[in-house]
């Protein structure tokens, strides 16, 4: 894996130097997902949400048209593959740490965002079981699922922050998000198994 990252970014960076952006447009938009701890975070505890929700529209743009872009310039590689599932977690990352540590919601429905915290993690370890092994772990259809309802559950969170509603939404969407998350889990691992016995 680290063979990976360091031939990718080689390329992309002799990609640019030659003039063909075109080729590493959607790896450039996935590394600017890098900076959104720095950006999100400092924002949210500066209550600038104005600046915030606009970072937040951005960052997400990136996360939807870097592999459609990807796809259209015929540049989808290992290396994007593991950035974009790299960092990913990175972004979840900025959007849960305001959470935690500037709660506005409800302290059960905290222990929810910890629940889930630990899932995506155990989620993590499993991925980063299989890039050790070279099982060549690819994102599922439950994934893509599982992170676009994550997704809609923290923009719901951050947009109690503006329209007070009632919180059965937010419990509603954290419980479908955590099954999601369980299957998400037990499919990877049962990915794992299958592939070790063959």
């Amino acid at each position: 894996m680290v063979s990976i990252f360091k031939n990718g970014i080689i390329d992309l960076f002799n990609n640019i130097k030659n003039g063909n952006i075109k080729k590493e447009i959607a790896n450039i938009l996935t590394i600017l997902r890098l900076f959104s701890p720095f950006v999100l975070i400092p924002l949210i505890a500066l209550n600038k949400n104005i600046p915030f929700i606009i970072m937040i529209i951005i960052f997400s743009l990136t996360d939807t048209f870097d592999g459609y872009l990807a796809r259209k310039y015929n540049s989808v590689t290992k290396f994007g593959e593991y950035l974009d599932a790299f960092v990913d977690k990175i972004y979840i990352g900025s959007l849960l740490f305001p959470i935690v540590l500037f709660p506005w919601i409800d302290n059960y429905l905290l222990i929810f965002i910890w629940i889930f915290v630990l899932f995506e993690l155990l989620i993590s370890i499993s991925n980063l079981y299989s890039f050790h092994h070279k099982l060549n772990p690819k994102t599922t259809y439950l994934g893509k699922i599982k992170t676009t309802i994550m997704f809609i559950t923290m923009g719901v969170i951050y947009l109690r922050r503006f329209v007070n509603f009632t919180l059965t939404i937010i419990l509603i969407l954290l419980i479908l998000l955590l099954i999601f998350e369980i299957i998400t889990l037990l499919s990877y691992l049962i990915k794992i198994k299958k592939t070790n016995k063959s």
